[in-house]
């Protein structure tokens, strides 16, 4: 299976003999691409319910095709920092909230494009938006959020928020 940021990236490696894949390496921007929309997958992976699961070398920025090209050392010392970072962050969000536990799903805007939802249990609470589209998008809940903490991006406006163009919102309690 190809590396996620390589698939994400929009790499099409199918038919691809191996020499191919040997020589191909991802331009700048297909890179950030691709680490732009892991970064959003990922906070689905991780704040929806169930475990999340993690291939080795995601949280530091490998690529990759189909195998053997997927099966690269993880990178000691030379990690996209940044990406590590966001993993960590993320993780430690979601073990910190006893809402991923046990707590409830519940859809609070969905439009194309876009999904916003709350995990809540009696304790805790989180608010996670994702945008996939590169146009912000406005939203008016019927919660005021001025309660909660920003995990990842910006702070909501009492029940306004606004979930940026390709990006996330996290917000807990």
């Amino acid at each position: 299976t190809a590396r996620a940021i390589t698939r994400l990236a929009g790499v099409n490696i199918n038919g691809k003999d191996r020499e191919w894949q040997s020589n191909h390496t991802l331009s700048e921007d297909d890179y950030k691409k691709g680490v732009k929309l892991l970064k959003l997958a990922a906070t689905l992976q991780y704040t929806l319910v169930g475990l999340p699961s993690l291939y080795y070398g995601d949280e530091a920025g490998l690529t990759g095709g189909s195998d053997p090209f997927c099966r690269g050392c993880y990178p000691w010392g030379n990690e996209n920092s940044d990406l590590l970072a966001f993993y960590k962050k993320l993780g430690a969000a979601r073990r910190d909230c006893p809402a991923f536990k046990e707590g409830s799903l519940t859809f609070l805007a969905v439009g194309l494009g876009y999904v916003l939802f709350k995990r809540q249990d009696e304790s805790s609470a989180a608010i996670i938006g994702i945008n996939r589209w590169n146009a912000d998008e406005q939203l008016t809940l019927d919660e005021d959020l001025s309660g909660y903490k920003a995990v990842f991006g910006d702070k909501p406006d009492g029940n306004r928020l606004t979930i940026k163009g390709e990006d996330i919102v996290f917000f807990k309690r």
